[in-house]
């Protein structure tokens, strides 16, 4: 048989063919968080946005694994993205808080988090 790396690759090929849907890359951004994998996770949940550039979820997950990437501004943009999708919701503001917070805009995180 193949090794397992050797099926992760044809896997990804099979994949990388068909056209993934926004809920396929989610799914593989959240198993990347969960390998700790932070800037690729990022990436999956950018092309999930493309898709579905409404969903809260997403983009929440996608600022998550920015962060954790230790790219704060970027972080910082895409969660007034999300505030601005989902303003009701309120970690959408958390998450806009430790975007702002990891820029070193203390006033603008604390602004956030009240």
């Amino acid at each position: 048989g193949m090794s397992q790396e050797e099926e992760e690759e044809a896997e990804e090929t099979r994949s990388s063919r068909r056209e993934s849907s926004g809920e396929e890359l989610k799914r593989r951004g959240d198993e990347l968080m969960r390998s700790e994998r932070f800037e690729e996770a990022s990436e999956a949940y950018g092309r999930a946005v493309a898709r579905a550039p409404r969903s809260a979820t997403v983009l929440s997950n996608r600022v998550a694994a920015l962060l954790r990437s230790g790219r704060a501004s970027t972080a910082a943009v895409e969660a007034r993205t999300l505030v601005s999708v989902a303003p009701e919701w309120d970690k959408s503001w958390s998450r806009l808080a430790s975007a702002l917070h990891a820029c070193g805009d203390y006033e603008g995180a604390r602004r956030a988090a009240s």
